[in-house]
């Protein structure tokens, strides 16, 4: 009897100790599901640091990632690189147009940088504007576009009244507060604003379709995070489903765009796009250049 009794509490306690196994498995995976990248790190602190909110028009937004791209591509013209950084951070830095070239960050090679900014966000000063901008620097090599370095960010500050602007790269984490209380900067010659051309409906689906489909067809689990969990009448509950699934249709994506069309979705813009294979992504804009895409797979 007493046997019997004994095989019952040790099978109760297996079973809640395999049940509790179970649990803290699915809660560890869910936790690492759920940690938020380098990427939404940076960007989450100096949106709340900063009390900014996200750029919503097309030339702003493509204006300041020109300013950018000038910036990076004087980084061995000292003359024109102190005259693009801004007076706070030549300052705080103890920048001189003598020791420029020494103080900023550079790269083993400077030679064709541009920034792809993943979100912008933006603050009113006086008027005039405070720009915080997050993103990749890539290389434009003869026959490659390699990833130079991650998540870099920058201030860039506009006056309205010059047109020009000028810019406070940031360290990691360094700032505490929004480094410009007013907003003057006298127009050098090199620092006048950059302007972007007329962005147009198809720019921005050509742009985001050749961004995605670099992506997928270089790494498909690079698109992991862009991509709605739900598509295609199934959801997926790890990365690695994803994975597997995508890759049996990476094959089936078109490098080209058939059609292209802006449907409204309220205060998001969201633009369909067909490739010539008749597959269909939909890009529902968080914010510029920051967007999921759902998928709807010919059959």
């Amino acid at each position: 009897m007493k046997k019997n009794k004994v095989k019952k509490i040790v099978g109760v306690s297996l079973v809640f100790g395999i049940i509790f196994l179970i649990v803290a498995f699915l809660f560890h995976m869910n936790k690492e599901e759920n940690v938020p990248s380098e990427y939404e790190e940076n960007l989450n602190y100096y949106t709340k640091l900063f009390d900014m909110e996200y750029v919503v028009d097309y030339p702003s937004f493509f204006s300041v990632v020109n300013d950018l791209n000038k910036y990076l591509s004087s980084l061995d013209e000292q003359d024109v690189l102190y005259n693009l950084l801004s007076k706070e951070y030549l300052t705080e830095k103890n920048i001189t147009l003598n020791n420029v070239l020494d103080r900023v960050k550079k790269y083993e090679n400077n030679d064709n940088l541009n920034i792809r900014v993943k979100s912008m966000s933006y603050k009113v000063i006086n008027d005039n504007y405070v720009y915080f901008a997050i993103g990749d620097i890539y290389q434009n090599n003869f026959d490659s576009l390699d990833l130079i370095d991650e998540n870099v960010k920058f201030l860039v500050a506009v006056d309205y009244e010059t047109l020009a602007y000028s810019i406070y790269p940031i360290e990691d984490f360094q700032l505490t507060e929004l480094p410009f209380k007013t907003i003057s900067i006298l127009n050098n010659n090199d620092n006048q604003m950059q302007g972007s051309k007329v962005i147009t409906e198809d720019y921005i689906c050509n742009l985001y379709y050749s961004l995605f489909y670099n992506q997928i067809t270089k790494d498909v689990a690079e698109t992991y995070d862009l991509t709605s969990k739900d598509f295609s009448g199934r959801r997926f509950n790890s990365k690695d489903e994803y994975v597997n699934y995508m890759k049996d249709k990476v094959d089936k994506i078109s490098p080209n765009i058939y059609d292209c069309s802006l449907a409204s979705g309220g205060e998001k813009r969201i633009y369909v796009i067909k490739d010539y294979n008749y597959n269909i992504y939909t890009f529902t804009e968080k914010s510029i250049m920051n967007y999921e895409v759902d998928i709807t797979f010919a059959e």
